[in-house]
């Protein structure tokens, strides 16, 4: 995500890890934001795209500065109140607790919870807004068949990944929030809207 004064940088310290993200409240769902939990603002690198700068920071911590030598130190970071999914023996029932900038749906459901029902399971779907989707992807990347010539890519697809953080994402393969649409504008999700997950022997 762009740095901007309203979307800042951050970095995360709990328990001995380090995490790097946008300040958009995710980390407050990772980490859950408890007392010992230290928080440093990333500052503006010239000529550095966000990734860029992600990995000159994670990069400087590797080679033993400390985060006080990189970073101010701030108190407070946004937090996103939801409560957990509901867990059922072949169902996961989750939300959409955030979405971005580019119009993609974070759901509250994480990695760890769909992999313990997944591993008593043989298959799996996800439906969210009246839309199916038979896989979830490790990455964007995983969406895409290499071995078709790239027509046969179909653009404006829905697609499922876990993200960086770990969390259930809903996104439209090159979608665009302003121009062919997105995850919230071509599904209809919002706030709130639900996610499940149904599993069958």
């Amino acid at each position: 995500m762009e740095r901007t004064p309203i979307n800042k940088h951050i970095v995360a310290h709990h328990n001995g890890h380090y995490l790097i993200s946008a300040d958009n409240g995710i980390i407050s769902l990772v980490l859950g934001c408890d007392d010992t939990c230290k928080f440093f603002e990333i500052p503006n690198i010239e000529g550095h795209d966000p990734s860029e700068t992600f990995v000159k920071i994670a990069c400087l911590i590797a080679n033993g500065n400390t985060l006080d030598q990189i970073c101010p130190p701030i108190k407070n970071i946004m937090e996103l109140k939801t409560v957990s999914p509901v867990v059922y023996a072949s169902q996961i029932k989750g939300s959409i607790v955030y979405i971005d900038h580019y119009g993609n749906a974070i759901s509250n459901i994480k990695r760890d919870i769909f992999e313990k029902i997944k591993a008593k399971h043989n298959s799996y779907s996800v439906r969210v807004s009246n839309m199916e989707i038979d896989r979830v992807y490790e990455a964007y990347s995983g969406f895409i068949d290499f071995s078709n010539p790239p027509r046969n890519i179909e653009i404006g697809s829905p697609i499922a990944i876990f993200n960086s953080e770990g969390f259930l994402e809903i996104a439209i393969y090159k979608g665009n929030e302003k121009t062919s649409g997105s995850a919230r504008t071509l599904l209809g999700i919002d706030y709130g809207t639900n996610v499940y997950i149904n599993f069958e022997v």
